[in-house]
């Protein structure tokens, strides 16, 4: 089988096993976008319970606004996340920041600018 061809579930799987075995930190970043198909949440599910991850961030626009929210939100409920990063917070996102506490109650420990 090809690198192509191979599962998302099992490259994550074989990066960690790599990663452990050179004793490194590993971070698994996903793809983005795929909140709406049941498809992916399988996916990101299978990757969580074969990776065994120490930490599920989540990561979003704070320009989105409304749409960071609700994909906080969906994103929680389905696979649960540690912690929420907001990008994009020099503009004019309004209320972005909130998103971590309110709507998963989840801290923000990192906030992008630039």
């Amino acid at each position: 089988m090809g690198e192509a061809d191979q599962r998302p579930v099992d490259i994550s799987s074989a990066a960690r096993d790599e990663a452990a075995a050179g004793a490194v930190a590993l971070i698994l970043d996903t793809r983005g976008g795929c909140t709406s198909t049941r498809r992916c949440w399988r996916e990101l599910r299978a990757i969580k319970k074969a990776v065994g991850p120490h930490h599920v961030l989540l990561v979003v626009d704070a320009h989105d606004r409304q749409d960071a929210v609700t994909v906080a939100d969906k994103f929680n409920a389905a696979i649960g996340i540690d912690a929420v990063i907001l990008t994009k917070m020099d503009g004019d996102a309004r209320g972005g920041r909130p998103v971590g506490w309110r709507v998963t109650r989840r801290p923000s420990p990192f906030v992008g600018v630039g």
